[in-house]
């Protein structure tokens, strides 16, 4: 789930994964996020936490946002399909 805090922050947050993988055990979520015009250009993030604030982003554009596991510090898990959230215009 993802909405906008201001015209260049937004907030997502996801389901937390209680489970141990053949890997390990979870340890954390990357968040990757790029504007919807520019898919090849992410930025990544990474939280202990089911949810995270991106700030710095441009105003009025739509992001797509990834998230995956963590597993023992070193393994990434498959990343979720891109949710669709945009950040607020400016106040008039």
């Amino acid at each position: 789930m993802g909405y906008y805090i201001s015209s260049t922050s937004l907030f997502v947050s996801w389901l937390p994964l209680n489970e141990t993988w053949p890997q390990g055990r979870v340890v954390g979520y990357r968040v990757l996020y790029a504007p919807r015009n520019l898919l090849g250009n992410y930025k990544e993030v990474n939280t202990t936490d089911a949810s995270v604030q991106l700030n710095g982003l441009k105003k009025f554009t739509s992001y797509c946002i990834r998230v995956g596991a963590v597993v023992n510090s070193s393994m990434h898990g498959p990343l979720s399909a891109c949710i669709y959230v945009s950040t607020d215009e400016d106040s008039k």
